[in-house]
C-alpha cells in the first residue's frame, strides 16, 4: 500500500513539474521571432488579451501603486509580444519572393501599437510619481493600442 502511494505521489509530482516546465517553454516560443503566420496571429492574440487585462487593472487601480505596477508589467508583456510578432512579419516580408501585400500595413499598425504602449508606460510612470492627471492619457494610449491591434488581427490569417 505504501509503495503504491509512493508511486502515485511520484507520478503526480512529475506531472506537476512537467506542466510547470512546459508552460514557460510554450510562453518562450511566442517571445521569439517566427515568420509563421499562425505564430504571429497567436502573438497578437496574446498581446490583445494582455492589453484587455491591463485595461481591467487600470480601471480598478485608482492610483494604487501596486496595481499600477502590475498594470505596467502586463502592458510590457504585450509590448514584448508585439515586438516579436513585428520581427516575424519583417522576416516573412524579407524572405519571400512574393510577400503578402498587407505586410507593410501590418508593420505600420504594429509599430503604432508599440508606440501607444510606450506612451502608456511613460504616462503610467508619471502617475506613479504623483501626476494623476496622466491617468486619462495613459488609458487613451492603451485604448488606441487595443484598437490598432484589433485592426492587425483582421489582416492576419
Amino acid at each position: 500500500m505504501a509503495r503504491v502511494c509512493g508511486i502515485v505521489l511520484v507520478l503526480v509530482l512529475t506531472l506537476i513539474a512537467g506542466l510547470a516546465v512546459d508552460a514557460p517553454a510554450q510562453d518562450a516560443k511566442f517571445r521569439t521571432y517566427n515568420k509563421n503566420p499562425i505564430v504571429i496571429s497567436g502573438q497578437i492574440r496574446l498581446a490583445r488579451e494582455q492589453e484587455q487585462r491591463a485595461m481591467e487593472l487600470i480601471a480598478s487601480a485608482a492610483g494604487d501603486p501596486t496595481t499600477l505596477e502590475k498594470t505596467k508589467a502586463t502592458v510590457y508583456d504585450a509590448y514584448v509580444l508585439i515586438r516579436a510578432a513585428l520581427g516575424g512579419v519583417r522576416m516573412a516580408q524579407g524572405n519571400s519572393k512574393f510577400p503578402d501585400p498587407t505586410l507593410p500595413i501590418q508593420i505600420d499598425l504594429m509599430e503604432k501599437a508599440r508606440f501607444d504602449l510606450r506612451q502608456y508606460m511613460t504616462d503610467l510612470d508619471r502617475v506613479r510619481m504623483g501626476q494623476i492627471k496622466y491617468l486619462e492619457t495613459a488609458r487613451a494610449s492603451l485604448e488606441s493600442s487595443m484598437a490598432t491591434l484589433n485592426s492587425v488581427a483582421l489582416l492576419l490569417p
